[in-house]
């Protein structure tokens, strides 16, 4: 992965001393870069930033805990989210 990763900003940002930027947290990638790495490397962008695969199934229990919702449309947000979660399953 850290060779892909070298690659990866190697061809777009030109310089190694830039990756060091990155890698030491002095700067940050952009998002269209993080989007465009995400998909070069085949995981989310959640996976990127947090580290956590399943990021997308995380907003279930905050939807179930909702006061503001009625059952039908917590429901409904879960059956979504559940949907969405084994989308991005089968897609990678």
């Amino acid at each position: 992965m850290q060779r892909k990763l070298e690659s990866y900003f190697l061809v777009r940002a030109g310089t190694p001393q830039h990756i060091s930027v990155i890698e030491k947290n002095k700067r940050a990638p952009s998002f269209d870069s993080l989007a465009k790495l995400a998909e070069e490397l085949g995981v989310t962008t959640d996976y990127l930033i947090t580290g956590k695969e399943n990021v997308i199934t995380d907003i279930i229990p905050v939807i179930k805990a909702d006061k503001t919702l009625d059952l039908e449309v917590k429901n409904a947000l879960v059956r979504l989210v559940q949907a969405l979660y084994e989308a991005k399953v089968r897609n990678y």
